[in-house]
């Protein structure tokens, strides 16, 4: 059974009509409200953006919500009526930025926003990102072609590209796993739903199983599927390894409450 198309089909998101969502959609009819979450980062070092101010508005630039990050930079809108809406985003030491959205059908997980530090700043943005000692301990060469493929996945919204510069970083470093997983990512972006899934594995196979993000995506692809129960194992095992990961406390609720609605159905 289809999920109610809760994101884009990231986190999956399935990517169907933009091309950087997350694991899981939503959808279903006009009526069904929709979630619009995403994070917030630096464009210099890649770090995420702590105290961020986003605002949510309409069309026509009139605010509705609003939103600070926190450490995760990670921000959240839901219960929203179908349509476009406009993030606008801004910082302490960062120059604002905006971003169209349409959720005229599905839900958008995942969206990645990127400020450019200013000047006064930048060299303190650059000093503030943070790499794990793995990513550290991959070849420079791998890392150069990850982060071009971040920002052509993310800025230019060039999943093709993306791919390709990820795949490339695989080749020189076969055990670079974030890069396995960024391959899942832009796969998705692409609508190669089976190739993003084995991607996953290889991500969990090369990480074994320490990465929370392969993980949680690949619960999130089943979950979406109607395996509910893999899925939500899977979910909860990134919750383990990362407990601070929002995406997957996000999914168990949506596995709970696509389980309600499995239960309803039989009666």
């Amino acid at each position: 059974m289809h999920r109610p198309m809760v994101t884009a089909s990231l986190f999956l998101f399935f990517f169907l009509s933009n091309p950087v969502k997350t694991f899981a959609q939503l959808g279903g009819g006009a009526h069904n409200p929709v979630t619009l979450t995403g994070t917030i980062y630096s464009e210099t070092g890649n770090h995420t953006i702590m105290q961020a101010y986003v605002r949510l508005c309409d069309g026509g630039g009139n605010q509705l919500q609003e939103s600070i990050t926190q450490e995760s930079g990670d921000f959240s809108f839901r219960g929203l009526q179908r349509g476009t809406y406009i993030l606008q985003v801004s910082a302490n030491g960062f120059e604002d930025n905006s971003a169209h959205v349409d959720l005229s059908f599905n839900s958008d997980r995942g969206i990645a926003i990127y400020l450019k530090p200013t000047a006064a700043n930048a060299n303190e943005s650059a000093k503030a990102a943070t790499v794990s000692s793995h990513e550290m301990s991959m070849p420079k060469g791998a890392r150069d072609l990850l982060a071009q493929g971040k920002k052509k996945l993310y800025v230019d919204k060039n999943p093709q590209g993306a791919l390709e510069a990820f795949q490339s970083a695989v080749v020189a470093a076969p055990a670079y796993y974030e890069a396995h997983y960024q391959i899942a990512v832009a796969d998705l972006a692409l609508g190669k739903k089976s190739e993003a899934e084995a991607s996953l594995k290889k991500s969990i196979e090369t990480s074994k199983d320490k990465y929370a993000e392969a993980d949680v995506g690949l619960g999130t692809i089943m979950i979406d599927r109607g395996d509910i129960a893999q899925g939500e194992k899977l979910v909860r095992r990134g919750i383990e390894i990362s407990p601070d990961y929002w995406l997957g406390h996000y999914e168990i609720l949506t596995a709970r409450q696509e389980r309600g609605r499995n239960n309803c159905a039989k009666r």
